[in-house]
């Protein structure tokens, strides 16, 4: 069983044709495992805030060896939605 989330050397951005808007940085993390931090309106003020997902040890957590969760809420600009709503769709790559 693997004991790390790794996501590391990805490229976080939603594309809409030639429009990207980068969302690698200022992540939020916490260790730990409850289904409240699934919803939208739970507050994560206290999480850390960190610049690169990557190894949960190498973000301040040195003895992690169990659960853990990244967060970033993420602004959709207006002009995203439009051409969402024009073409049905936009693309949202991890």
């Amino acid at each position: 069983m693997y004991r790390y989330i790794l996501i590391i050397g990805l490229l976080f951005h939603i594309k809409s044709y030639s429009q990207y808007i980068d969302i690698s940085k200022n992540w939020l993390i916490n260790v730990g495992d409850t289904l409240e931090w699934a919803g939208s309106s739970f507050n994560d003020s206290n999480w850390k805030t960190i610049d690169t997902i990557g190894l949960f040890e190498r973000n301040g957590f040195p003895d992690f060896d169990d659960f853990g969760w990244v967060r970033k809420k993420v602004v959709i600009p207006s002009s995203l939605k439009n051409s969402a709503e024009k073409y049905g769709y936009f693309y949202l790559s991890l």
